[in-house]
């Protein structure tokens, strides 16, 4: 049985399975399940789950609603939850938010352990 450690981009893979199904409400999203689906058959060592948290400020419902969302996922066996600052930018005359850069390092640095792990 080979080792496996999942990365999810919680943030993509929402708005992927949002837009395949307009519908979807990750409250009611089996994470449990869908990870032991993806890991079948493999020896699953760990989980990291990383997204940013949304601004409290501009809606705090949904906010409260993410905040229970991460504490379900962190209630998961070896998974990991891992919040990254989001950054508003303008790009093109409007304003997006984008993960700041920390993100996309402690995601390096991950894979760079998990790389050692498995030699």
């Amino acid at each position: 049985m080979s080792d496996a450690v999942i990365f999810i981009d919680g943030s993509n893979l929402y708005h992927i399975v949002r837009n395949l199904f307009p519908l979807f409400d990750q409250s009611n999203f089996d994470f449990e399940k869908f990870i032991k689906n993806i890991s079948y058959g493999l020896d699953l060592k760990k989980v990291y789950y990383y997204n940013s948290p949304l601004d409290r400020g501009k809606n705090k419902n949904s906010y409260i609603k993410q905040q229970r969302f991460f504490n379900q996922l962190r209630s998961i066996p070896k998974f990991e939850v891992v919040l990254c600052r989001m950054q508003k930018t303008r790009i093109n005359g409007k304003i997006v938010y984008q993960v700041k850069e920390v993100c996309d390092e402690f995601v390096k640095l991950k894979k760079i352990e998990v790389g050692e792990f498995f030699k």
